[in-house]
């Protein structure tokens, strides 16, 4: 289940819950698109398929510009603007590397729903490495609550997802 504080946290989860082996959004290896050329890429922009939202990744990546990927796909701007801000927070991470990731970027990162795996195959390193960073910055996930009777009556049987916020509702 893809549920998050963010688009982006919500839409990385997602995308990783997919079950095709990708990361979140971005490079993560498994990524046979930057070898396309233009007219290629803008054809599977043009038509949906089951690989366009990985297209938009590689057009935004390339520096395609907002209004270009709505003339080719008609996805409303908002949408297209959160993920060209998951492409420049990875690009973000690459060049930060290992040693550049302070709290307060972690918590962005995390926040954005990129997983432990994904910052250590940006960074080079392993998700070891990243999880002791974070535990060494007092950095862990916490728990809200998904009101599943909308606030009618109380919920005998409360949905918890994580999050990296501060308050744990959980535990309230």
């Amino acid at each position: 289940m893809a549920i998050g504080r963010t688009f982006k946290e919500a839409f990385q989860k997602g995308v990783r819950s997919l079950e095709i082996g990708r990361l979140g959004f971005g490079n993560d290896g498994k990524d046979t698109l930057n070898s396309m050329d233009e007219t290629e890429l803008e054809e599977k922009l043009v038509n949906p398929n089951s690989n366009r939202i990985f297209c938009l990744y590689e057009a935004l990546r390339r520096g395609r510009s907002i209004d270009d990927l709505y003339r080719l796909t008609y996805i409303d701007p908002w949408f297209l603007h959160n993920l060209k801000q998951l492409v420049e927070t990875e690009a973000n991470i690459k060049e930060a590397g290992f040693h550049g990731l302070d709290k307060d970027f972690l918590r962005k990162i995390k926040q954005q729903g990129f997983s432990d795996f994904h910052v250590a195959y940006l960074t080079g390193t392993t998700e070891d490495d990243i999880r002791e960073l974070r535990q060494k910055n007092d950095l862990a996930p916490v728990y809200k609550l998904v009101d599943t009777c909308a606030a009618e009556f109380e919920a005998y049987t409360p949905y918890y997802y994580a999050t990296y916020e501060v308050e744990d509702e959980s535990r309230v």
